[in-house]
């Protein structure tokens, strides 16, 4: 099955926005289908903040994208969080 336009910009406007995150996002995949949000892959505390409470920065990085627009669900059970 094919990745709409629409979805496929919404997966653009998702990483744009997920960028802007303090976390260490670089193994991080986004994938947008009929309104859901599927996040796999992995996330960390950047270098210099190991400190950072990753989980529950994740947790708001989650509900930020939620709070998108077009976006129905997020699933981001796959993620391996490293705190």
């Amino acid at each position: 099955m094919s990745v709409s336009p629409e979805d496929r910009a919404m997966a653009v406007t998702l990483r744009r926005l997920v960028a802007k995150s303090e976390l260490d996002i670089s193994q991080l995949q986004i994938t947008f289908s009929r309104g859901t949000a599927e996040l796999t892959g992995a996330v960390k505390a950047p270098k210099g903040k190991e400190g950072m409470l990753v989980r529950k920065e994740f947790t708001v990085l989650k509900q930020h994208i939620m709070n998108v627009r077009g976006v129905r669900d997020v699933f981001g059970e796959r993620v391996r969080i490293f705190d």
